[in-house]
């Protein structure tokens, strides 16, 4: 399979510091790879410690298996420990550059994030830049960041809410912290 590099948000410095992606040339799937010396979603290049990327891998790997069965989460194909990838089924763009306006993403995200509170997990990067849609059907991705809940992250749960969740809808903040 020929896969080429992707770079959505070509020139943007703050989103893609951990991630290489890549597409299938019929642009169905998408590989994120975790490498030194790749090229994340922006164009910059990745320069990471080892460790740090093994752990983003493994997060994601965990977490995207934790949730194959959700219908907010993208078809996971395959993984690859010694190359540090994992690839996906790609639904388009993710929801910075694509519409969402016709579809119920408020009640789904709220859906979601009950679902992170009731598995006992913090997602923290809860932007629109890892979100897409199949349809009507929100998609979720990029699970690097998430985590176990401990009392010590609810401070990055709320900035989540407030930094990028409440750019989808303000009347989501108090709902969605209720979740915390």
């Amino acid at each position: 399979m020929t896969w080429y590099p992707f770079f959505p948000h070509h020139n943007h410095h703050k989103l893609g510091t951990v991630v290489s992606l890549y597409l299938n040339q019929d642009k169905t799937l998408i590989k994120r790879h975790y490498i030194n010396g790749g090229l994340s979603c922006s164009g910059n290049r990745i320069d990471k410690k080892e460790l740090f990327l093994h752990r983003r891998w493994k997060s994601e790997v965990t977490y995207m298996k934790m949730f194959q069965d959700m219908p907010w989460t993208p078809r996971l194909v395959d993984y690859n420990e010694k190359d540090r990838s994992i690839t996906l089924e790609y639904y388009g763009p993710d929801l910075l550059q694509q519409n969402y306006s016709d579809m119920n993403i408020e009640d789904q995200i709220i859906d979601v994030y009950k679902h992170f509170r009731d598995v006992g997990v913090y997602k923290f990067n809860g932007a629109k830049a890892n979100m897409s849609r199949n349809g009507n059907q929100l998609i979720i991705f990029d699970f690097k960041w998430m985590s176990k809940r401990k009392q010590r992250f609810k401070q990055c749960a709320k900035y989540e809410i407030d930094t990028w969740l409440s750019k989808i809808n303000q009347d989501l903040i108090p709902i969605l912290k209720e979740t915390i």
